[in-house]
């Protein structure tokens, strides 16, 4: 058999999102497809430092952090990419200047927005100090910032919290949270053909990221680096933030909860993530 490269989405793909558990099936499969060979890889939009614990305990080969502008093997730095200083000024300029409130991310860190510091802060049980010369100060959380916050944050982020901007903050993506559109239309427009990609996401939630990485970058990067055909890639995923993987090359494998966007362009339909879809794809294409 020849081996084959595994990329994995995370939340609802191989994670329940709903109680932050890998279902034991999942373990098992990849247990079995790592002791026969293949490599195993995290594919995510996530960075380094908001990444779930959890996630080291598996046999993962190798992470790829913030789209694939941060890529790991065996906890070797293949790949990293930062927002240049004077970027992150220029962005958190426009930021401010439109009351969008936002995240920067980065593999150490994550810096917040007065609102997003504050709200984080209240829960995770920490003082929920005030900075009244940081000019989102008087904001309001936004409610979309808040559910993302209380979903995602609370658990996984365990590093100590900063408010931007700092000197030398190392991110490699940002994520921006606004309620007004024609704010948020006024931010696209004042970031004017700076090198960036936007992804729009439902509710108004943005992740803004430099413009050449991608789920799918990172999968070139890793077939290259380790010379594996792209017929012996396969991809696991559920929403549309993979679609750029799941159509990229390779094998691409949809979770039955996945979007239906993403199950009419994979090329398998697996079960639920918690009926056993990681184990039953991966023993379909005899991978296990």
């Amino acid at each position: 058999m020849s081996r084959k490269i595994l990329f994995f989405d995370i939340d609802d793909t191989l994670m329940i999102g709903k109680n932050h558990t890998v279902p034991d099936s999942a373990r098992a499969a990849l247990e079995a497809a790592h002791k026969n060979g293949h490599l195993l890889y995290i594919n995510t939009g996530r960075c380094k430092s908001f990444t779930q614990k959890v996630l080291y305990e598996l046999p993962f080969d190798g992470f790829s952090y913030a789209c694939g502008a941060h890529i790991e093997y065996q906890d070797q730095v293949l790949l990293e990419e930062f927002v240049p200083q004077e970027d992150i000024q220029y962005i958190a300029d426009g930021l401010m200047k439109t009351g969008i409130q936002a995240i920067f991310q980065g593999p150490d860190l994550c810096y917040f927005s007065e609102p997003a510091f504050s709200w984080l802060a209240g829960l995770k049980g920490l003082p929920q100090e005030k900075h009244p010369d940081n000019a989102f100060y008087g904001q309001t959380c936004y409610p979309n910032l808040k559910n993302f916050l209380d979903k995602t944050y609370r658990e996984d982020y365990s590093a100590p919290m900063h408010l931007f901007l700092e000197e030398g903050m190392r991110v490699n993506k940002l994520v921006s949270f606004w309620t007004d559109p024609e704010a948020h239309e006024e931010f696209l427009r004042l970031m004017g053909d700076k090198p960036y990609q936007y992804i729009e996401n439902r509710n108004g939630f943005t992740e803004i990221l430099p413009l050449k990485y991608t789920k799918a970058s990172c999968m070139d990067f890793l077939l290259d680096y380790f010379d594996i055909d792209q017929k012996d890639c396969f991809v696991f995923g559920d929403s549309p933030n993979d679609l750029p993987m799941l159509t990229h090359v390779g094998t691409s494998i949809a979770m039955g909860n996945s979007y239906d966007s993403v199950k009419e362009v994979s090329d398998y339909v697996t079960t639920d993530i918690d009926k056993d879809g990681v184990w039953n794809a991966m023993k379909h294409f005899d991978i296990i």
